[in-house]
């Protein structure tokens, strides 16, 4: 058993929920078995890389799409403007965009 963590032990190692460490026990992203009625997870088991997007991209992504959808005509004329703006002022579109 010393080869071994219970789920309170790996949590209190990890610094993460014992909960979410059963959820993933139960989805397979930790690999663990088990013993009558409490998980062991192998010492050598690492917890899994966050994936999840942090940058804020995302953010009103719902709304762009609508935007895009219900003016079509728009984004085409913007679309264009922006293409000669970038023949016209090329690499010093940035300090037109600034000031």
């Amino acid at each position: 058993m010393q080869d071994y963590y219970t789920v309170t032990e790996y949590a209190r190692y990890t610094g993460k929920d014992p909960g979410n460490i059963r959820r993933m026990l139960i989805s397979g992203a930790i690999k663990g078995e088990k013993l009558g009625k409490i998980w062991i997870i192998p010492r050598d088991t690492q917890y899994p890389e966050d994936n999840r997007v942090k940058s804020g991209n995302y953010r009103n992504w719902r709304r762009r799409v609508r935007v895009n959808h219900d003016n079509p005509s728009l984004m085409k004329a913007l679309g264009e403007m922006r293409e000669r703006i970038g023949r016209i002022y090329g690499d010093k579109i940035d300090k037109v965009i600034l000031y």
